[in-house]
């Protein structure tokens, strides 16, 4: 919450180009230390799109969240997403890993990956921050956070990628923009943000969010086809390529 640095920035300039990675915390979502949070945001966007002339967001699905604070303004919203920030290296890690799960360590990340670990044959190679909430089990191998190297060795090292968000994979989630940067498989998740060229792309398999078990049964099935994860990284990597890379989301902003 910092109403005080976008009135400083409204009052700098006249006009001014915006992009929204996070319009902020939905109303009535949680406790009341939340919903306060909630209206400052909004509060913070009114204060900056009075001043913008063009916006961009990270994910298609925010353009809603931000026309009523316009009041009628006709102003351009444009779709940039948010590329992967993790260089493919093109190395492989020592050992192959069957599953590896990238992506939210927040309560319902962790009951779903939890669950997962009970529904899958393979060891599950749980990377990022907050790995280590995850109960211990004699499938999970908790890696937790790397470097950008490590990360692209154990990506390219893995069969099958696996994202969970509480809200569905979109064009600002970079773990995900990571895996299809890689040509990787990935077995992820539908929700409320989802862009429909997900579902279009052939570039992941998905499930609905929080259905652990319909979520193990895409990448059980990923397992045993090593045709089918070829033909989905490779869609993958296209679609990263046409819609999703550092090159795209540049020509998008100064288009």
């Amino acid at each position: 919450m910092n109403l005080e640095f976008c009135t400083w920035l409204a009052g700098r300039h006249e006009e001014m180009d915006l992009m929204v990675h996070e319009p902020g915390f939905g109303l009535w979502e949680g406790g009341l230390r939340h919903h306060a949070a909630a209206l400052v945001h909004r509060a913070m966007l009114f204060i900056l799109l009075k001043k913008a002339t063009r916006v961009w967001v990270s994910t298609a699905a925010w353009e809603a969240r931000l026309r009523p604070y316009l009041f009628g303004r006709r102003i351009g919203i444009e779709w940039a997403p948010v590329p992967s920030n993790i260089p493919v290296c093109g190395a492989r890690g020592s050992e192959d890993i069957p599953i590896c799960y990238f992506g939210q360590y927040d309560a319902a990340g962790v009951r779903t990956v939890t669950e997962l670990l009970n529904l899958v044959p393979e060891r599950v190679a749980l990377v990022g921050r907050g790995a280590e909430l995850v109960p211990r089990h004699d499938r999970a191998i908790a890696i937790g956070a790397a470097s950008v190297e490590d990360l692209s060795r154990i990506i390219t090292s893995s069969r099958v990628m696996c994202h969970h968000y509480v809200d569905g994979v979109s064009g600002r989630r970079t773990t995900a923009m990571a895996s299809l940067a890689h040509g990787k498989a990935v077995a992820t998740v539908y929700g409320r943000f989802t862009e429909p060229v997900w579902r279009s792309s052939g570039a992941v398999a998905l499930s609905p969010v929080g259905d652990a078990a319909a979520l193990a049964g895409n990448i059980r099935t990923l397992l045993a086809d090593a045709a089918a994860r070829e033909r989905m990284g490779a869609a993958g990597a296209l679609l990263y390529k046409e819609r999703f890379c550092l090159e795209h989301t540049i020509r998008q902003l100064l288009g």
